[in-house]
């Protein structure tokens, strides 16, 4: 087994897995303890060994294995939770609601289909079998449920549907049942009232088990998303025409839409990789009954990094004596903190009507800009 830090210790424990919203870094690394033979208050790899015996059919061996968090599949990206052993390779995709199941690259490669391809790969160079799981809310999760239908056509044998809660009834790709059932069939006297009358692990997965339907009943549905601005009809223009080429949209739990900088190969750690972002609503607010209120009345706003935007602001000053996008502006990201410093600039919506010959231009500036400030940070 690899050295890994000790996960006795709470933080660690709940932060295992850091990438996503904070609900989605709580549930993976809640998964990826119950998955990992090494954390003791995990349950030394019971939940991992019953599923790994269900979808290879055979004894899975952990003794000789390792199970990593976020496991880095070089071009293809990181994978939520990673297991390997001398025979087998075992890839965990974890989503907690239909808002980020869509995850494409800059290619437009859906996020599953990457990941399969590189453990894949990684399998037949060592003559291993293999297996990605995909764990979405549940199986009729409609956006979990398309994404995994799209990488399933290329991937038949070696895909598979493990929601965290049961279908109400039968799934034909939920063939090895649910984490909510494993669970309930492993840990028989779980008990979230009592928390430690058994052991850590009876209180982990019973409280699991008392609020994944709490999950699956949530709808973050708060912020807009792709069908408002299709509404929007002309005044949404703009706004489609940049998530179609950036093939990234829009989550009812955030009120931004990051823009990758180039590749997964390309990575860069400055800004998280997070190259703009793109306003999807007038302000932060809490309630969904001011969602229309808080729709953009047609132009986007996007958020630059004022690191970024020094090291432009003269090619945006040239650019807006083709195309109509007002200078910079300071503000902060809108998020209900509202302390991180972002330098705002508004495209009009008239960009729509020469979006070919503009997105070009844009693209080269920012992603020009995105280096140079890279390069000087890391100095």
């Amino acid at each position: 087994m690899s050295k890994k830090k000790d996960y006795t210790n709470a933080i660690n424990f709940f932060m295992r897995n850091k990438y996503g919203g904070y609900m989605e870094v709580l549930f993976s690394s809640i998964l990826s303890n119950l998955l990992d033979p090494e954390v003791r208050f995990g349950g030394h790899g019971e939940v991992l060994k019953a599923l790994g015996n269900k979808i290879f059919n055979e004894e899975l061996e952990l003794k000789d294995g390792t199970l990593d968090s976020e496991f880095d599949l070089g071009a293809a990206g990181r994978i939520d939770i990673y297991f390997q052993n001398p025979r087998v390779e075992l890839g965990f995709e974890v989503k907690i609601n239909d808002d980020s199941a869509r995850n494409d690259d800059a290619g437009g490669v859906p996020q599953l289909i990457r990941y399969a391809q590189a453990i894949k790969v990684r399998a037949e160079r060592s003559g291993k079998r293999w297996a990605l799981m995909f764990v979405p809310p549940t199986a009729q999760s409609s956006v979990c449920a398309e994404e995994f239908l799209t990488a399933l056509e290329r991937y038949p044998k070696n895909l598979f549907l493990w929601p965290w809660k049961a279908p109400v009834t039968g799934h034909q790709y939920a063939k090895y049942g649910s984490i909510e059932e494993i669970l309930r069939g492993i840990y028989k006297q779980a008990d979230v009232g009592d928390a430690f009358s058994h052991s850590p692990q009876d209180w982990l997965c019973g409280s699991l088990i008392k609020y994944i339907p709490e999950l699956v009943a949530q709808d973050p549905g708060r912020f807009p998303v792709k069908a408002d601005f299709m509404k929007m009809g002309d005044k949404g223009r703009l706004y489609l025409k940049l998530l179609e080429h950036y093939k990234r949209y829009p989550s009812s739990s955030h009120t931004v839409v990051g823009i990758p900088f180039g590749r997964e190969q390309e990575r860069s750690e400055f800004k998280n990789n997070c190259m703009f972002r793109i306003r999807t609503t007038k302000s932060y607010y809490r309630g969904k009954d001011e969602k229309v209120a808080n729709l953009p009345d047609s132009d986007v706003v996007v958020e630059l990094w004022p690191e970024v935007y020094a090291e432009i602001s003269e090619q945006l000053d040239d650019l807006r004596k083709e195309y109509a996008l007002s200078p910079g502006v300071a503000d902060y990201h809108l998020d209900e903190l509202g302390n991180i410093p972002v330098i705002c600039v508004t495209l009009d919506n008239k960009i729509a009507n020469s979006f070919d010959t503009f997105i070009k231009k844009w693209d080269k500036i920012l992603e020009k800009g995105f280096v140079a400030a890279a390069q000087k940070v890391s100095k």
